[in-house]
């Protein structure tokens, strides 16, 4: 069949489509019908018009080749792709994919390789207008690493509609420190959308670097997060407790406030705390103090908890808050059959309630080997009257480590009858150690030390020169050799 009756009408009808040569949608709509009717029309006549600038063209391209189904056109539809504006080059690769998707796919790792940007950005819409663009995750990882930012942007967009993809997720994590603005903020925005923690350490990393604006999205993503108790996210912040940045230790302070379950929370981090060194532990316990303040209730509660480095734990929270509701667990636990090392701890948290039935309780335990020497130490940091009498008998005691803890404990009791006692240990002590130690405790008392520590100076001068003598006086006799008589 021949078109208009004329054997060359077919060709020329579509070079003057080719060159716009029609005065107007109804004689152009004309032409493509009687174009479409022909029954000798081939699918690689007509390839071509799938890149039109008209849309009409378009649209009877797509159809008819559509109808025709023939795969072969395939490569001439990949090539007819370059050079044209985003929206038609994602016609075309509809079609493309339509027609044949495993030809598309064996033509990608070319086209993603290709010097020309326009071929590597063309393989992408191909990519986009597959039923599942994570299909193609290989070539998608190639695309990402592109020098053009353009492609990468492109690649990312593509990746950001599946987050949740566990591929796609890695890749983007990765990208969330990525140095170019643009990569870096779609990430973001698209992995605030998901309900993965893994998120938490990369985003309290990032959060100090960006933007106010950013800043907010991170922070609205990560509070979402906290009150999922699903989500555990108290494994991914405990750890940044001990961060070197302020503003991270801060941010995942005040996520972990966010955590609905409290008591779970600080257990949780006492858990975790007690296997760091011990400079990291002190900055992480600086940074978990700032969120204990008014959670007292269940840092009480796992005072009485079953494992004994719960309970140690929790007693330093609960004393480092100066409620005084804490103080009846304290002397439950001081008072009780725990292990020595919990009741020795209880002691040294209890002095930091100095209340006269504290001190009556700690007294109350002095003469237990194991609790003697920490319950000297607590007493010495109470400022007290009451604390005088137990320890000036413990400079009694015959262990030495005891009477040098009496006197450390000492040292800041500027009464006349603490200054004599001292001074008689460093008189009398059996030790030298102790009472060198004496001396200075007399030296850090004042004037009261300062007048004992004089007479203490004359009666070891005078002891000193009377052995001196009783020795010259026996080495005199021992010289004496009755044979040179």
């Amino acid at each position: 069949m021949v078109l208009f009756g004329k054997p060359d009408t077919l060709t020329s009808t579509m070079k003057k489509i080719k060159a716009g040569e029609f005065r107007n949608s109804i004689e152009l709509n004309s032409w493509l019908i009687r174009i479409g009717a022909e029954l000798d029309l081939k699918a690689k006549q007509i390839a071509w018009m799938v890149g039109h600038s008209r849309r009409e063209v378009r649209a009877f391209a797509a159809d008819k080749l559509s109808e025709m189904n023939d795969k072969d056109v395939v490569d001439l539809l990949l090539k007819e792709m370059e050079g044209k504006t985003a929206s038609i080059r994602f016609e075309i690769a509809g079609l493309a994919m339509k027609l044949d998707p495993r030809k598309v796919y064996a033509s990608l790792g070319r086209m993603l390789h290709s010097k020309d940007v326009d071929t590597r950005m063309s393989a992408l819409d191909l990519i986009v207008a597959s039923n599942d663009p994570l299909e193609y995750l290989s070539h998608l990882k190639a695309a990402i690493k592109d020098p053009d930012l353009s492609i990468r942007e492109k690649t990312v967009k593509i990746l950001c509609t599946k987050p949740d993809n566990p591929t796609a997720y890695l890749i983007l994590r990765n990208l969330v420190h990525d140095e170019e603005d643009p990569i870096r903020r779609r990430v973001i925005e698209a992995l605030s959308k998901s309900a993965n923690p893994d998120i938490v350490e990369p985003f309290l990393e990032r959060l100090p670097l960006e933007p106010p604006r950013v800043q907010s999205l991170m922070v609205q993503a990560l509070i979402q997060l906290a009150r999922n108790p699903l989500a555990k996210v108290e494994d991914k912040l405990l750890p940044m407790l001990a961060d070197e940045k302020k503003i991270v230790r801060n941010s995942a302070v005040k996520l972990l406030k966010e955590i609905p379950n409290r008591v779970h929370v600080i257990r949780q981090f006492l858990l975790f705390s007690k296997g760091l060194a011990h400079w990291l532990r002190d900055r992480t316990y600086q940074s978990f103090s700032l969120m204990t303040h008014g959670l007292i209730d269940p840092i009480m509660e796992l005072m009485e908890d079953e494992n004994p480095e719960i309970r140690v734990g929790a007693m330093m929270l609960a004393a480092d808050s100066s409620d005084p509701r804490v103080v009846p667990i304290l002397r439950k636990i001081f008072l009780g059959n725990d292990d020595w090392w919990v009741r020795v701890l209880a002691a040294d948290q209890l002095a930091k309630f100095p209340r006269s039935d504290v001190t009556d309780t700690l007294i109350s335990k002095i003469n237990d080997p194991d609790l003697r020497y920490s319950i000297v130490a607590a007493l010495g940091v109470i400022d007290s009257p009451a604390v005088i009498p137990p320890l000036l008998i413990c400079l009694n005691d015959p262990q030495r480590t005891i009477r040098m803890a009496v006197l450390d404990a000492l040292e800041n009791i500027h009464y006349p009858e603490v200054a004599d006692a001292v001074a008689q240990v460093a008189i009398g002590d059996t030790e030298d150690e102790v009472r060198d130690k004496a001396l200075l405790t007399l030296e850090a008392m004042g004037t009261a030390g300062a007048e004992r520590m004089q007479a203490v100076l004359n009666i070891q001068k005078d002891t000193a020169l009377a052995s001196l003598n009783g020795l010259d006086q026996e080495l005199e006799l021992e010289m004496v050799n009755p044979d040179l008589k």
